[in-house]
């Protein structure tokens, strides 16, 4: 749930990953930052979920390339992405793990799960995904008396796994009681998913600048905020999903603009990057081609070229 198996291999099973894919000694894509940093070497740490993770090759080493390319040569970038994480994970990420690495520059490049995952699954903003799945798992379970014992023999026919499956979530995940809870699908709801997200790139925040380390947020971009939809693309746009994540994304704003003394400076919204582009960019809500990912590339390492110029004496 937080990472990959310590020097195992990511499953193909995307376009963007057609072949197996090793996981360096960390459980991440790439290279591994050593133990202790090299001399001039400017350490920039990129965290997200699977669009930092796909690609042939993926966001972060697109940028490392660029940065290179336009006078950073001594910029090495570390792909801490994980499928499906969300912005509360790689928080934890920062504290537990890239705080041993003398980091220079945290970067996240990220928003999407964290609005889509609560409207799709888990419903509790900023819950990790698949969390229902460890909360409600019998052997963790103090008395089995009040577990779904019916449904749990029940899921062991595969017959009914298949015509199910709605049934078996609502028992084992126990949405319909979760979502009652949390007001889903409301514009409150969606308000502090808003402000779940941009508290902890706060957070993030904070935490990159205590330990010396300089700090930027990307949201990034999904179908929705495309300006203009292909035909392939149209395939992916769901009417409930676009409502959902517009709304959220203009309660990000507005509260950036209510607070950008103190966040707005960290955080750059990404998600016009393809507009006035109307080829077919994505291959759903959220995932680009790597053409697209190679816009997104380019856009971040100009901003984090322009943020290491500025601070420069």
């Amino acid at each position: 749930m937080f990472t990959g198996k310590k020097s195992g291999r990511l499953p193909k099973g995307t376009q963007f990953l057609p072949e197996e894919t090793n996981l360096n000694s960390n459980g991440y894509r790439g290279k591994a930052p050593s133990g202790k940093k090299a001399p001039q070497e400017y350490r920039i740490f990129f965290l997200g979920g699977s669009t930092v993770v796909n690609g042939t090759p993926p966001i972060p080493e697109i940028t490392e390339g660029l940065l290179r390319r336009h006078g950073m040569a001594n910029a090495a970038v570390f792909n801490y992405g994980v499928v499906s994480s969300v912005s509360g994970m790689e928080l934890v990420r920062i504290v537990v793990e890239i705080a041993d690495y003398q980091p220079d520059l945290i970067v996240m490049y990220n928003g999407a799960n964290d609005v889509l995952q609560p409207l799709i699954f888990d419903p509790r903003p900023g819950f990790p995904f698949n969390f229902p799945a460890y909360e409600n798992n019998p052997l963790l379970e103090s008395s089995l008396r009040t577990y779904p014992s019916l449904p749990l023999l029940l899921y062991g026919s595969g017959i009914m796994r298949v015509l199910a499956p709605d049934y078996f979530m609502s028992r084992f995940a126990r949405l319909d009681e979760s979502r009652r809870t949390v007001a889903w699908n409301t514009d409150p709801w969606r308000d502090e998913i808003a402000e779940t997200y941009l508290a902890n790139l706060k957070k993030a925040g904070k935490c990159s600048r205590a330990l010396g380390s300089d700090f930027m947020a990307f949201l990034q971009p999904t179908l929705y905020s495309k300006d203009v939809v292909s035909s392939d693309e149209s395939r992916f746009d769901k009417k409930d999903e676009r409502t959902h994540v517009l709304y959220v994304h203009n309660a990000m704003m507005q509260r950036l603009n209510e607070n950008s003394e103190t966040t707005g400076s960290d955080i750059i919204d990404l998600s016009n990057i393809f507009n006035r582009r109307p080829e077919t960019l994505f291959t759903d809500a959220v995932h680009v081609r790597q053409e697209g990912n190679e816009l997104i590339a380019e856009v971040i390492a100009e901003k984090i070229i322009h943020r290491v110029m500025k601070k420069q004496p």
